[in-house]
This record gives C-alpha cells, structure tokens and sequence, in this order.
C-alpha cells in the first residue's frame, strides 16, 4: 500500500516506512527500491543481516538469542541463496545514497546493536541524516512492553515525525 499511496489519496512523501524487527527490513527495503519518493523512515531494532556476522554474540537478550534469530530467518528468508540479496539483507546494498532522513531505534540489551550501528555507519557515510537512538536496561522488543522505555521510544517517534514535517516543504 505505501508504493501506492498516491491511489488512496495519500501524499507519498508524506508516508513514513516505519517497521521494527524484520518490519525494518521490510520499510528499509521499501525505500532502497524507491529512492527519492520518501522523506524519512523508522527503523526500530532492524533485523537486516541473515549472515548475522555482526550479531553480539556475547550479549543476553531474553527477548532474542541467535538460535531465535537463526530460527526467524530460516522462516523469512528459507532460501538461503538469497540472502545476498538486498531485499532479504539490506546492508548488501550498493549505497545508501538518496535514502531518506532515518531515525533508529536501538534497544541496548538486543543481539542486533552492532548491526543496527554497521548500518547507521553506512547511511552516514552516503550523507543520510541519521538519529541513532538507543533505550538503555531493555532488549528486543520494547515495543511491545508496558514500560519506560517503550513510552520513551514511541514519544521520540512522535516528536521525530513532527520535526520532519515541519522541515518538509509546504506544497503551493
């Protein structure tokens, strides 16, 4: 829907792919194949490296270990051939030039920091505005806890997608 927002009377510079986990992956993904048609993304936790090489591999996180993360991606992505590509691995994408603004959540307990950090690296050095935001004393999936730290992450989004609109320019 959001390639088609046009078709719903939506203004789609004004969509935001938004996504956590392999949601990020997804909105990632989306905006990698349509450079230039959004002003910014969300990307909480991504889940964008099925090589997991830069996965913590000493890190605890009760809410996803690399078995989970070996499990979820085998059921993503079955076909591991493909996990070259870009849509199933985004950081294997030729450059991050032309991506928009992007805001990135980090939950600092969570397996996937370091990829989250290797991908934030690699915006910036495509002259990609990044936000890097990282929640301290909770892992994977704070959004869906009833805590501190997921009130705090979805008020950033909000304040995040308001300063965007604002910068964003007013249509005659």
């Amino acid at each position: 829907w959001a390639v088609h927002a046009g078709d719903f009377g939506l203004d789609p510079g004004a969509t935001v792919p938004l996504g956590d986990s392999a949601g990020a992956a997804v909105a990632l993904g989306l905006t990698l194949r349509h450079p230039g048609r959004y002003r910014t993304q969300v990307l909480v936790y991504p889940f964008v490296d099925p090589s997991m090489d830069s996965d913590d591999r000493d890190l605890v996180d009760p809410d996803l270990d690399l078995e989970a993360c070996e499990w979820f991606w085998a059921n993503y992505a079955p076909d591991a051939t493909r996990h070259t590509e870009v849509d199933p691995d985004p950081l294997r994408a030729a450059s991050f030039a032309g991506q928009p603004a992007t805001l990135i959540q980090l939950a600092q307990d969570d397996v996937l920091v370091p990829t989250a950090h290797d991908l934030s690296r690699r915006m910036s050095g495509a002259g990609v505005g990044v936000t890097l935001r990282t929640y301290p004393g909770v892992g994977h999936g704070v959004w869906r806890r009833d805590n501190d730290a997921a009130e705090a992450a979805l008020a950033d989004i909000a304040a995040y997608l308001e300063a965007c609109a604002e910068e964003a320019p007013n249509d005659p």
